[in-house]
């Protein structure tokens, strides 16, 4: 568990801080104050839950239309990687430490009502 996170974190971590520094000193530029508009949208759309408003999809929704709809003829392959047996790996490799990014990240988008294409 630890090899997971050290590999999930160490080459991460400094590129999103640098791109939350970078957006904060943009958003400074053009709003003339200190702000994070990440999060308004997230107290807007998930702690009030007026997400709704703008329409709402089942909680499977991202699994049943919409990454099917957007990796179009690459759907079979996408679901063949995710089945590869990794048995005979003995630590986390970078396919699964994608793949762990990419199923936390729609499990947690699935959570929400509203869901729309760009939100993956």
């Amino acid at each position: 568990l630890v090899n997971l996170l050290s590999l999930l974190f160490n080459p991460c971590a400094l590129y999103g801080i640098l791109g939350i520094v970078i957006s904060m000193i943009i958003d400074y530029c053009f709003y003339g104050f200190w702000t994070i508009p990440v999060l308004g949208n997230l107290h807007f759309n998930v702690i009030m839950g007026m997400g709704s408003l703008y329409g709402t999809h089942p909680i499977h929704w991202y699994l049943t239309a919409g990454i099917p709809a957007m990796t179009g003829l690459f759907f079979p392959l996408l679901i063949m990687d995710f089945f590869i047996d990794e048995r005979r790996h003995k630590k986390w490799n970078l396919r699964s430490v994608c793949w762990c990014i990419i199923l936390s990240y729609t499990i947690l988008h699935s959570l929400s009502s509203h869901k729309e294409f760009r939100f993956l």
